[in-house]
């Protein structure tokens, strides 16, 4: 790999670092968790791997770069970097492919992982889910799959719903999630991006993000 580029991705890792990700990694340099990521030691798994407890494989498209992308990537915008490395910090990123798989506990597993990214302040318990395959929208002329998950949150029973158009994600189900966070100062964030990426920050942390980085939110 090129020298440029290769400082192009331990420079992103340096600054997510100052932005509390890969704390896991403390002990690493930046350039020795970009090998551990090269390497395939460092990598993420999809909500059904998870489910069903699989070895999560080589993610992204770091295990391409010795096959020819080495010009697009040293064209790629300081975002676009950021997006390629945050889903390796399983801690703080849910990483999806927007087409995924319609299965049982697709509900639990993505509270599970949002709790995980939450940076301690969303903690459910109890956790069920209730399925319905599927809702056809006659004016849409869609066919919707929801997932209701039903939680206990701060001693109160809630819900929120996943909606997914065919095996699309629709909605993540993060905007009740927000309204019941919103007094810590976190809020869950959806990356403008072609997979589904969320991480939770402050406000101050997502100015910050969109300013020195060109980072790109979306509704949740």
């Amino acid at each position: 790999m090129i020298q440029e580029l290769r400082k192009k991705f331990t420079d992103s890792i340096e600054y997510l670092r100052k932005m509390s990700f890969f704390q896991d990694y403390s002990e690493l340099s930046s350039e020795e968790i970009f090998n551990e990521i090269l390497k395939g030691e460092i990598t993420y798994a999809y909500w059904w791997e998870e489910w069903e407890r699989r070895k999560p494989r080589l993610r992204g498209p770091l295990h391409h770069i010795m096959e020819g992308y080495e010009e697009e990537l040293m064209k790629a915008s300081d975002a676009s970097i950021d997006y390629i490395i945050i889903p390796f910090d399983t801690k703080r990123t849910v990483t999806e492919d927007y087409e995924t798989w319609l299965g049982k506990g697709l509900g639990i597993t993505m509270l599970k992982r949002y709790a995980k990214i939450s940076r301690g302040v969303f903690q459910p318990k109890d956790i069920e889910e209730e399925c319905s395959f599927p809702n056809f929208d006659p004016e849409l002329g869609k066919e919707w799959f929801s997932y209701k998950v039903y939680f206990i949150f701060m001693n109160e029973r809630h819900y929120t719903k996943i909606i997914l158009w065919h095996d699309f994600f629709e909605d993540l189900g993060l905007k009740k999630i927000n309204e019941l966070i919103k007094d810590t100062g976190y809020q869950y964030y959806r990356i403008d991006h072609e997979l589904v990426m969320v991480v939770v920050l402050t406000e101050e942390e997502a100015k910050k993000l969109m300013k020195e980085r060109n980072w790109r939110f979306r509704p949740v």
